[in-house]
């Protein structure tokens, strides 16, 4: 059934593609992508209200813009039009095809290693992944009973797609590729953003070429975080507002770009601190290009398409948090004050997060001068109301996808920045660059002025870094007599090698003390959700799933920890299945009110217990302790 997924996207593409004279095909592949998230999501919200979310009405789904293609083509032909295909790849010189050629190398080994190794991100396998399972068994949307409150309250948007390909694929082994289609989206909208902006064919390349050896976006390109898809959306988001203002002043652009930013509110909160100057910037041109009137008639069109994108969401947090995000979560991400200084604070903070240069004193030479820095401001660098852990320390270089930095990108950022502000100054450069490079610096301190500096911030960066990659390339065109584009294209190449090939979390090649003991390739599947945990961990899930399915027990409950790794245990016992049933049948959470009081299961699966919890569920079921976990089970032979 995924082909049905892959040949709806197809026809439109080619619906995009044809709706121009002159295809732009990188374009339209975009538009298309914006169009299927969007379709991906209503669709889901309105099966949920059904509660028939299941792979029969995932697979109708699916067909129906195939058939909409369908009848498109056939009326389009019948006009006497001629229907034109996608472009896959142009070829322009020889060594830009070798470029390209390494572009795709990295995009086939990473489209592997999402193949082969399941989701074991720690936010995967403790909430995000144990939600589609709760949504794929309860074939609905609809908030349930956990102790693991993000499971209902975090944005869906990454788990709503991942859920397609977890239904569709009878298992987790396709989800992965959310986050590798997103990468790989990422790449190709940023060389259509350097387009719009003036970027020659070299510089657009670059830009892809900037894109896709990021590390940590290669990081996490392999598995199931969702800070790749949210880049996806706000990249093309803004991709689509410049093609309006720069290049043609299309409807479609507009709404396009309504559609996008709402997939990345939906699944990040914070793209609303990306997206706001963005969005100023759309109000004051359109006020002066159609007027006040059509300007507030686009804002309530972008409202509405918000409002069916993120609504189900929304309302269902507002039923049962009493508002759209939950406050104790704002406030453990949000700053606990405010002003200029812990913005300063803040921002080189943030800063040394890509500054993990390989150097034995350069880590303690860059906190020394951060310590200096906050004597000056009077601030505690671990002031816990702008540090989440209240701890303030710079990762060391690492392949993780939760704490890998870019230092060479942000090094080459630094130095484009300023190369293209001089220029526009002295006016060899447009001066909407400079608009451009404005809006992604303000909000660049927003989200310093906002959120808490943590240690695993840097992947929260990474849409800044997409955005910026455009104005590399317009600097890089400007001096292409050099041939400096060829030298750090291949410079980024090399430094990406690394995560390429030895992401801590899923190594093609293991390394002793960067990665987990080992390959992706030759592991089991089932060892590999517990890479960065303790291998008692594997012992004592494998213990527990294996009693259960000895037994034949199919009814199970849960009464976990909020930390704990809840998604190994649908994983190992075979979801998604029928047969399977799993909830939650203890917690103490908001969500408790949605418990169901007659579900009796057949085992329960218990961590964290005290003495008492212990003894109480004994005197109805067996017991036994795994590691710190325990298995209740009706032993009725």
């Amino acid at each position: 059934m995924i082909i049905l997924m892959i040949l709806s996207f197809l026809s439109m593409w080619i619906m995009m593609g044809n709706s121009e004279r002159e295809p732009n095909w990188r374009l339209a592949l975009i538009q298309a992508i914006v169009l299927w998230g969007g379709f991906l999501v209503i669709g889901t919200e309105i099966l949920s209200l059904f509660t028939y979310i299941n792979r029969t009405s995932l697979g109708i789904m699916w067909a129906l813009p195939i058939l909409a293609g369908a009848i498109w083509m056939w009326l389009w032909l019948k006009n006497g039009k001629v229907l034109r295909l996608p472009v896959v790849y142009h070829r322009d010189s020889w060594l830009g095809t070798v470029l390209d050629m390494f572009v795709i190398l990295i995009l086939i080994i990473t489209a592997l290693v999402a193949f082969f190794s399941p989701p074991n991100s720690n936010s995967a396998i403790v909430s995000d992944m144990a939600r589609v399972a709760h949504w794929a068994q309860n074939q609905s949307l609809a908030h349930y009973a956990t102790g693991i409150e993000s499971q209902n309250s975090h944005s869906p948007g990454a788990q709503i797609m991942m859920l397609h390909f977890f239904i569709i694929g009878e298992g987790d082994s396709l989800v992965n590729f959310v986050a590798w289609i997103s990468f790989a989206g990422c790449a190709a909208t940023a060389a259509s953003l350097a387009e719009v902006l003036g970027a020659k064919v070299n510089g657009q390349r670059m830009a892809a070429i900037f894109s896709a050896t990021l590390p940590a976006a290669i990081a996490q390109a392999t598995g199931a975080m969702n800070d790749l898809v949210v880049s996806l959306w706000i990249v093309s988001a803004v991709l689509m507002l410049f093609q309006y203002t720069r290049k043609e002043q299309k409807p479609l652009h507009l709404i396009l770009a309504a559609v996008a930013a709402a997939l990345a509110v939906v699944t990040k909160a914070t793209a609303f601190i990306f997206l706001w100057s963005f969005a100023l910037y759309i109000i004051i041109v359109l006020r002066r290009r159609v007027g006040l009137l059509r300007m507030l008639l686009w804002a309530v069109i972008a409202f509405v398409i918000l409002g069916a994108i993120c609504g189900g969401h929304f309302y269902r947090n507002q039923q049962l948090y009493g508002q759209f995000y939950r406050p104790l979560e704002l406030t453990q991400q949000m700053n606990e004050t405010r002003n200029w200084r812990v913005m300063v604070s803040n921002i080189t903070r943030n800063a040394s997060l890509h500054a993990d240069l390989p150097f034995p004193r350069a880590d303690h030479w860059l906190r020394e001068n951060l310590l200096k820095l906050h004597t000056m401001l009077e601030l505690d660098i671990s002031d816990p109301r702008t540090t989440v852990w209240n701890s303030f320390f710079i990762p060391e270089v690492n392949t993780s996808e939760t704490t890998s930095g870019n230092p060479v990108h942000a090094a080459m950022i630094v130095f484009s920045i300023t190369a293209v502000v001089g220029m526009v100054l002295l006016g060899k450069e447009d001066h909407e660059i400079l608009v451009y490079t404005g809006a992604i610096f303000f909000s660049m301190i927003l989200f310093c002025y906002v959120l808490k500096w943590q240690p695993t911030g840097g992947r929260f960066h990474l849409p800044f870094f997409f955005l910026f990659a455009p104005l590399l390339s317009v600097l890089l065109d400007k001096l292409e007599k050099y041939g400096l584009e060829t030298v750090l294209a291949v410079i980024l190449m090399l430094y990406a090698f690394p995560w390429l090939f030895q992401t801590y979390e899923r190594p093609v090649i293991p390394h002793d003390e960067r990665t987990y003991y080992f390959s992706v390739f030759n592991e089991k599947r089932d060892k590999l959700y517990f890479a960065t945990n303790p291998k008692e961990e594997y012992k004592a899930y494998w213990a527990i799933t294996n009693t259960i399915d000895t037994m034949g027990i199919t009814q199970i409950g849960l009464d976990l920890t909020s930390e704990s790794e809840e998604y190994p245990f649908w994983a190992m016992l075979g979801a998604p299945d029928e047969d399977l049933h799993i909830e939650w049948v203890n917690t103490d959470t908001a969500s408790n009110v949605l418990l169901d009081e007659d579900y009796s299961p057949e085992a329960i699966i218990a961590e964290g217990l005290s003495p008492s919890e212990i003894a109480r569920y004994a005197k109805e079921y067996k017991h036994e302790s795994h590691f710190g976990i325990d298995l209740f089970f009706r032993d009725d032979g």
